[in-house]
Formats: C-alpha cells, structure tokens, sequence
C-alpha cells in the first residue's frame, strides 16, 4: 500500500509539472486582433484550454495581500508533508472575488496543487474541482504589489480589445513547476488566467 501511495504521489506530481509546462507552449494560440495592446513580450494575450484538475486547497477570506504569502507557506508545508515537493509540482491560486466590488473582508483566494484520484488530503486541506476551459492567459513578471495592476490591464483592456468576456468563475494564477522568487527584488512569474464567456 505505501509503495502504491509513493507511486502514486510522484505520477500526480509529474503530471502537475508537464501540465503547468506544455501547455502554454504547444499547440497554436487562438487567432486574436492585431492591437498595439498584444505588443509587450511579457504583456502578450494568449487563448489555451486549460485542462480538469482535482485540487487541494487552502483558503484566505480577506485582503488580496501579504497575507496571501502564509497561505503559500502553509500548503507548500503540507505538499512536503504528503511527498509532493519532490520534484516540485506546480500550483494555481483561484481568486473567486473582485477587490473592485467586494469588501476586502469578503475576497477568497484558494492556494490549490493538483492531486490524484485516491489522495485524502486530511482534515486541514479541503479538496475542489477545477472545470478547466478555454482561458484568456498573460504572463506576468514582477512583485505582489503589481499584480493587481496586471489583472487589471488584462481584464479591462488586453481582452476587451480582442472581444473575449470573462466567464463568472474564478480568476486563475498559475505557477510552474520551477516557479522561484528572487531574493533580492520579490520578483517572481506566473500566468494570469481569465475563464472566457464562449458565444452561444
């Protein structure tokens, strides 16, 4: 059983790691509207489908802020816990609420890692389902405190630009497998994700 278990924790976390690496780069992107918008390397508008995922994930109900970074501790802890930082897996943060229109007390975030099937995460870790879909992604590169601003140039004007609509769910962050932080800026790199509204 334990070997059935340890096997089990290295194919998710294999999985996890090719997913968060292929599928931003392979395949073609969805055809979009030359703007001056869709200019920036780093500011670039993709259309990927993103794939169904079973999530574990802990929860923050409060301020889009530093205290996100504990959260981002805790589970790390836990996927150490459960055999799942070796090799590093990827993970995706799921923002469910606009700061713009939510008290900041009322915004959930969830810190999620994909798992398989027969894992019980335990008491501490609560476990979702992802429903994947076609995305609106921009990478982002910088600190926690320009995030915000991305989501917003993405949202508000990378997409309307090209004539895609957000779908009601929730915003996803996606980090890869060999995501780090510099330790002198903050800097990291993530995607930014946006569940599109498909055309009836």
């Amino acid at each position: 059983m334990g070997g059935n278990g340890e096997n089990e924790r290295r194919i998710v976390a294999n999985r996890a790691a090719l997913f968060l690496r292929g599928w931003l780069y392979t395949g073609t992107p969805v055809p979009l509207r030359a703007t001056t918008a869709c200019t920036s390397a780093l500011m670039t508008l993709h259309v990927r489908e993103l794939p169904a995922l079973r999530l574990a994930y802990l929860r923050h109900t409060g301020d889009y802020g530093p205290a996100l970074g504990d959260l981002w501790n805790a589970l790390g802890r836990w996927c150490e816990s459960r055999g799942l930082g070796a090799p590093q897996p990827g993970y995706l943060g799921l923002s469910h609420d606009d700061p713009a229109c939510t008290p900041a007390g009322q915004c959930r975030y969830d810190a999620c890692v994909p798992i398989g099937i027969g894992m019980r995460p335990g008491p501490d870790v609560q476990v979702q389902d992802f429903a994947g879909g076609p995305h609106a992604c921009m990478r982002f590169q910088g600190v926690g405190a320009d995030i915000g601003a991305a989501w917003k140039y993405l949202i508000k004007d990378l997409m309307p630009a090209q004539g895609l609509k957000p779908a009601p769910r929730a915003v996803v962050e996606l980090y890869e497998a060999d995501f780090a932080v510099d330790p002198d800026s903050g800097s990291f790199a993530c995607w930014l994700c946006v569940p599109l509204l498909l055309p009836r």
